[in-house]
């Protein structure tokens, strides 16, 4: 049996790693032997009720794209040696299965795909990455420049990323970066928007039984970790496995 469960989608912002070492490190940045630095975010917005928050920042990384048919998403990859000239993070909004028009496990997974193809078609149709300044997309217009330089492949062209997002994602992702931009001064204006980020975490769950994992009607199958819906990244994948695992062991000595 599935069910829908909550994720989360947003955009990913790039900055230059030295705006991000001098926020971090501050009077330090620079000094050898230090990494580049990292951060993570949170915003809680009133006016919705959904949490904002930055996600698999990587630091001195480069942009890519991940292809679905005709969508585009954004991922990305720090090198061993972190020494980019940039930095990137997503910035996701929370969605619930009460968000999604089709009550049906598969509700979210149909949100992904047309935010995806939202963002192939502003890229082109050529699986360019649609981009846009951080500051044009708070404020809500274009500017005749484009985009600043930036470290992806195959490419960003400008767009409109306001147009890619549905509004109730659009208002808390502009309200959170303002608030980043309080914590980190110039995290605004310092910072290139990409669209879109939709593979946070799995929009849909294989039930389970608490007691043994064993998926519901099916016994012997033991959905774990994030593609069946009970994680969200590579730790809490772990910690899912494990207490699967130790829960076949407890059985097996039941025995």
């Amino acid at each position: 049996m599935l069910e829908a469960k909550g994720f989360a989608v947003g955009l990913r912002i790039e900055h230059p790693q030295e705006f991000i070492n001098q926020q971090q490190w501050g009077k330090w940045a620079g000094t050898p032997g230090l990494e580049a630095a990292d951060y993570f975010l949170t915003y809680q917005d009133a006016a919705s009720g959904r949490g904002v928050y930055t996600f698999c920042m990587c630091p001195a990384a480069m942009l890519l794209p991940a292809h679905h048919g005709r969508g585009t998403s954004d991922q990305c990859m720090s090198a061993y040696r972190r020494d980019s000239a940039r930095a990137n993070a997503a910035v996701v909004v929370t969605v619930g299965p009460d968000d999604f028009i089709a009550q049906q496990p598969l509700a979210g997974i149909s949100l992904q795909q047309q935010l995806e193809e939202n963002a192939f078609i502003a890229g082109g149709g050529n699986y360019m990455i649609p981009a846009q300044p951080a500051r044009d997309f708070v404020g809500g217009g274009k500017v005749a420049q484009g985009i600043p330089a930036c470290a992806c492949l195959p490419g960003a062209v400008h767009a409109d990323l306001g147009k890619l997002l549905p509004d109730f994602l659009n208002e808390p992702l502009k309200r959170a970066l303002m608030h980043f931009d309080k914590k980190m001064p110039g995290f605004i204006d310092a910072g290139t928007l990409f669209g879109v980020e939709t593979r946070t975490s799995s929009p849909v769950r294989i039930k389970r039984n608490a007691h043994d994992f064993h998926a519901v009607g099916v016994k012997g199958l033991i959905p774990i970790g994030e593609g069946s819906g009970y994680a969200g990244g590579i730790m809490s994948c772990a910690v899912d496995g494990m207490r699967a695992a130790f829960l076949l062991i407890r059985a097996d000595f039941a025995f």
